[in-house]
């Protein structure tokens, strides 16, 4: 599989796994952070990239609402969650085959 759709996949199995989990999967940041770094080097369209960065920055918040047992903040994050999965399902996966 090229790495840029290795990438992609890797953000869809890391959304599937959080769902509505109520923890953060091990390894979860440094598989979005691997993610980030092959899209960049792939050369992947600029919002794709934000789009995985705001997921990431989305799951850090949820380990921290998590870790402070703050109920509303918890609702939240999963809602952000939801948004973004929703937002990167509709994101076409690029490839490139040079």
């Amino acid at each position: 599989m090229p790495e840029t759709a290795s990438a992609y996949v890797s953000v869809y199995e890391i959304l599937d796994e959080v769902g509505f989990a109520r923890h953060v999967p091990a390894g979860a940041g440094g598989r979005l952070s691997s993610a980030i770094d092959r899209l960049r080097r792939s050369a992947a369209p600029a919002e794709h990239i934000a789009l995985v960065e705001r997921i990431a920055v989305t799951l850090h918040r949820f380990e921290w609402a998590l870790r402070s047992r703050d109920q509303a903040e918890i609702e939240q994050v999963q809602r952000d969650l939801q948004i973004a999965g929703a937002d990167w399902l509709q994101t076409p996966i690029c490839i490139s085959l040079h």
